[in-house]
């Protein structure tokens, strides 16, 4: 069955909020001011002057999304990571992009459509490594855009130790607003498995209804109990089934 979009939001969750710690503390000017340039593609970062080229997905006002290959006045060249996406997501019959446009509803805890969440999805398609809203605040406009550097990108030595050390955080930063960085992820289940995934980690679930992780001879088991994530990791010890630790 061809996932929907919240499936797709949860496949992509974790991962970009993953890119998106590593950019801001790798490059700290893409917290700072910015002026954007739409003919040349990128952003300058006023902190120091350092130009990142990126990719239209779409505009957030007034409780609209539009996607950016609507919009004429934007340079076709800017359009390629949007029309990507929208391309794949019609494969699987996804109605958010299908459609041009679409009223986006009032935020609350658990609601995953926004227009960051869209621009999340988009750029876990195109595999760029980061995203970012420029924001009029006196047209209280949102300009989404994908940073598409490569030089961005992270590079992990063991991606089964960031999955487990790092998902927990962020499922935490899932409660925020988007418009403060948050990606709403409902089921940790599915972002968890999503986020696995995305770095070559097989995942599934025990009888007790853990999430299983396995890569090479490790082992990781998550859980909520008492309304927190728990981790227990095997396959560190010296017989290769020892508890590592729990979390």
């Amino acid at each position: 069955m061809a996932p929907d979009f919240e499936t797709l939001l949860h496949y992509y969750g974790a991962l970009a909020q993953q890119r998106q710690c590593y950019v801001a503390a790798a490059f700290p000017e893409t917290t700072g001011g910015w002026d954007i340039d739409l003919r040349g593609g990128t952003i300058r970062w006023r902190m120091n002057g350092r130009q990142t080229p990126v990719q239209v997905i779409g505009t957030e006002s007034q409780g609209t999304w539009i996607w950016g290959d609507v919009n004429r006045s934007f340079p076709p060249q800017l359009m390629s990571a949007c029309a990507h996406a929208r391309a794949a997501g019609r494969q699987y019959g996804c109605e958010e992009f299908e459609a041009d446009c679409f009223d986006l509803p009032p935020w609350q805890r658990g609601e995953t459509l926004s227009g960051m969440s869209c621009t999340v999805v988009a750029a876990g398609m195109c595999q760029v490594p980061g995203l970012f809203a420029c924001h009029d605040r006196a047209n209280d406009i949102r300009l989404w855009v994908v940073l598409a550097d490569p030089q961005m990108h992270e590079s992990i030595d063991d991606p089964f130790i960031a999955v487990v050390d790092r998902f927990p955080k962020f499922l935490m930063m899932a409660s925020e607003h988007p418009h403060r960085g948050g990606i709403t992820l409902v089921d940790w289940r599915l972002a968890l498995a999503g986020y696995a995934q995305n770095h070559g980690i097989s995942a599934g679930t025990d009888e007790e209804g853990a999430v299983v992780l396995q890569h090479d001879v490790r082992t990781a088991k998550f859980r909520i109990n008492d309304g927190k994530l728990s981790v227990q990791l095997y396959g560190f010890g010296l017989d290769g089934s020892t508890p590592a630790r729990g979390a």
